[in-house]
């Protein structure tokens, strides 16, 4: 029944027309990609390494590191536990 489905929206949309559109650009190992124009991607400022993200930080050492460029202090806590 699913193939049928699937079949029977690929004939319906094949008259519309729609093309896919290509999208250009590169990026940096590690570093998340985000859209930098309609069809262009880039660097944003989160990065990826071993498991770790970091948020405006290029080496995060925890789960989530995240830099907010302020004075020291003013940080973002994580807890294993709820409540």
């Amino acid at each position: 029944m699913k193939r049928v489905v699937v079949l029977a929206v690929m004939i319906g949309l094949a008259p519309l027309g729609a093309k896919a559109q290509q999208v250009s650009g590169s990026g940096t190992t590690n570093k998340v990609s985000k859209f930098t124009g309609s069809s262009t991607i880039g660097d944003s400022a989160i990065i990826e390494v071993g498991g770790n993200v970091g948020i405006g930080w290029p080496t995060p050492q925890y789960p989530l590191h995240v830099f907010t460029g302020d004075l020291p202090g003013r940080i973002v806590r994580a807890s294993t536990s709820i409540g």
